[in-house]
């Protein structure tokens, strides 16, 4: 009764499954007790803001279940559970529930900078360009007055609402990897990705 079998989701190889039990599993929660006091970007105080954090992972997978689940409701914030993880969903929820929080696979990330590009170059050169400058902006490659129109926060917004919403404050990629070109992307929109 006290050990749970999680799964591997073989994003960097075979499947695993893989034996936890409550001493493992109480030990993940005991490492994250100074995560409120060592950084405000995963866990902060209350005045900056509700943490909503997505609950796309599945829990039967490690990363899902200690990152997303135990964490989180350790230290009570709200998880947002999508009715399905179609692309349409994820971004509907993101906006509609205020998502903060967004853990999820390289696949997730390439796929959002793979729309990002193509909506641009649908758009135009003019809004291409735009594209371009904020990214080069939030990513610090070029300044704000370099940037312009695109450096501002209103461009900003006007992007990330038609992502996930501008709620988002935190993001993680994670089981395999992640190319810098989809890095560089979505934290150039200024989504922090790490």
């Amino acid at each position: 009764e006290n050990e749970v079998i999680f799964s591997s989701s073989g994003t960097t190889g075979d499947v695993k499954l893989m034996v936890f039990n409550g001493e493992n599993l109480v030990n993940q929660i005991c490492c994250s007790l100074d995560m409120p006091k060592e950084t405000k970007d995963i866990m902060y105080p209350k005045q900056y803001g509700k943490i909503k954090i997505l609950a796309m992972i599945p829990f039967h997978h490690i990363f899902g279940f200690v990152a997303v689940f135990l964490w989180y409701t350790f230290y009570g914030k709200t998880l947002v559970f999508p009715s399905s993880n179609a692309p349409s969903e994820i971004q509907s929820i993101c906006q509609k529930a205020g998502v903060s929080h967004v853990y999820s696979v390289p696949l997730f990330w390439d796929s959002l900078a793979l729309a990002i590009e193509r909506k641009a170059a649908l758009a135009g050169p003019e809004k291409q360009a735009l594209l371009d400058k904020m990214i080069g902006y939030y990513t610090g490659k070029i300044t704000k007055e370099e940037a312009g129109l695109a450096g501002t926060l209103v461009a900003r917004d006007t992007v990330q609402k038609s992502l996930l919403g501008n709620k988002i404050r935190y993001c993680i990629s994670g089981g395999g990897y992640l190319s810098g070109k989809t890095l560089t992307i979505i934290n150039g929109i200024g989504y922090p990705l790490y």
